[in-house]
């Protein structure tokens, strides 16, 4: 991951506008989280920092609470069992 190049960030005020009933944003591994991260910090969401993996911090965007968690990497070069990746992704559908 240290070594990927964003070339355009996501539209993530756009996707919002699209999907109005989204309450809910994942990131996997620590890149990701990290351009989310300054993704909406240029949309004025200062407030908050990347989540613990496993873990949740809810953002204010765009009129909305929408809860933000981390999981962990799917990169392979970041193995870890089956089993504890599901028990982390459990509690986001819990």
């Amino acid at each position: 991951d240290d070594f990927l190049v964003v070339l355009r960030p996501a539209d993530i005020s756009g996707m919002l506008k699209e999907m109005p009933m989204c309450r809910t944003i994942v990131t996997t591994g620590g890149k990701s989280s990290e351009e989310f991260l300054e993704i909406i910090r240029k949309e004025g969401v200062e407030d908050v920092n990347v989540p613990p993996v496993g873990d949740c911090t809810d953002i204010h965007l765009h009129g909305r609470t929408v809860r933000w968690w981390r999981m962990p990497s799917t990169s392979r070069a970041f193995p870890m069992k089956l089993e504890v990746k599901a028990s982390f992704y459990r509690r986001v559908f819990e």
